[in-house]
């Protein structure tokens, strides 16, 4: 989550080619944070993108190429998901992507629980091997998280991790776990880990995982 209005696009680009993730989903990209991005095309050919001008952007850059894609909604709040298919040499790895509004308000919370749930109803169809990733809005201990895992039959990544709190990135002390990664089965988590401050409110999470006999972050 790059902070749509208040984050350091330099120093988000300087992060990314420093780490050189074969996978990156930004969440909370606008045309000016896209515009931004373009010096990362090199790195990353294949693009699915949904630039919005409010903190609902998202894209997800890949240096594996896409096979399908769709931008989809879950719930009445109607916030882009993106749903990928990537051709890896090790087989098909699905993406999907997506940011919850932030539960500041009873009407939030429930749309946000709402997203969630609806979410995790399309995720148990999901065939092939997948990855939840995004800004849930919600802490692994929340009874809307606990739901999304049950229901939709991912794990928590970060479960053989402990806890990794990403927002808020500038308090000193007061952190919470928001961001996730959620793995089905056929995927293996070697690693999870919580990156430096990037000049946004949220820090980066970084996963390597593998697939079969492939591996990649």
């Amino acid at each position: 989550n790059v902070n749509t209005f208040d984050g350091d696009p330099t120093r988000v680009i300087r992060y990314v080619e420093a780490m050189q993730p074969e996978i990156l989903v930004l969440e909370e990209v606008d045309r000016h944070w896209l515009d931004e991005l373009a010096t990362l095309h090199p790195l990353y050919p294949h693009r699915v993108v949904e630039q919005r001008p409010d903190n609902f952007g998202i894209a997800l850059f890949s240096q594996q190429p896409v096979k399908s894609s769709s931008i989809l909604t879950f719930g009445s709040a109607e916030l882009p998901t993106i749903e990928a298919i990537l051709d890896t040499t090790a087989g098909d790895l699905t993406i999907v992507a997506t940011h919850t509004l932030p539960p500041v308000t009873a009407t939030y919370a429930r749309l946000r629980d709402e997203h969630l749930l609806a979410l995790a109803s399309s995720l148990s169809k999901h065939k092939s091997p997948t990855l939840l990733v995004g800004d849930l809005n919600t802490t692994p201990w929340s009874f809307a998280f606990r739901t999304l895992l049950s229901d939709s039959g991912l794990a928590n990544c970060a479960a053989a991790f402990g806890v990794l709190p990403t927002w808020h990135a500038n308090h000193p002390v007061w952190k919470i776990p928001i961001d996730h990664c959620l793995h089905s089965k056929g995927i293996v988590v070697h690693d999870l880990r919580v990156g430096p401050n990037v000049g946004s409110d949220h820090l980066p999470l970084t996963a390597h995982i593998s697939l079969t006999n492939s591996s990649t972050q």
